[in-house]
């Protein structure tokens, strides 16, 4: 038997998400917006307002974006924790023009990863909550009938989103 283990990035385009009630479509750039309006929980807190500073010391949401600010938060915290090195100085540079003191705690940077997940989440519900297009389920329902025994299909989704699961018949989480 073969098995085919399918990837599928993380991401969503213009085209599957739609349009959504606001007129706006989800994408990376959209949810990094969600830094700056309110989403139920207080946008003016110390959070909110060190993950802009992040986003705009790096250029703005649509050169920065919510997984590289991820990307970010996780190396300064390997160097609060004293996991990396600051060789030549250039982590102590990046935190202060985030405006994160140099004693920041491991505490406070997880603080900051768990707001922006946060942030990820109630961005994405809205959308998440429609079902696929039919031409979405209609690929995988597609590929699923092609498992037998000559052929087995794995997924694996970095999506946002769980069409793909809403799609498949059967699905391992």
């Amino acid at each position: 038997m073969v098995r085919c283990t399918v990837i599928l990035g993380a991401g969503a385009v213009y085209e599957a998400s739609g349009e959504m009630n606001d007129g706006k479509s989800v994408s990376t750039e959209s949810i990094t917006c969600s830094l700056y309006t309110q989403y139920g929980d207080p946008i003016e807190s110390e959070e909110c307002i060190t993950l802009r500073r992040i986003v705009e010391s790096n250029g703005g949401p649509g050169n920065f974006n919510f997984e590289d600010v991820y990307e970010l938060l996780m190396e300064i915290r390997d160097y609060v924790m004293g996991i990396s090195e600051d060789q030549d100085g250039s982590m102590r540079k990046t935190m202060e023009a985030c405006g994160l003191k140099k004693d920041a705690t491991v505490g406070y940077i997880n603080s900051l990863i768990d707001r922006l997940l946060l942030r990820v989440l109630l961005s994405i519900t809205p959308y998440d909550k429609k079902e696929p297009p039919a031409w979405f389920s209609g690929f995988f329902s597609r590929l699923e009938s092609l498992n037998d025994d000559m052929i087995s299909f794995d997924f694996c989704v970095l999506n946002y989103d769980t069409w793909v699961e809403k799609s498949l018949n059967r699905y391992n989480d």
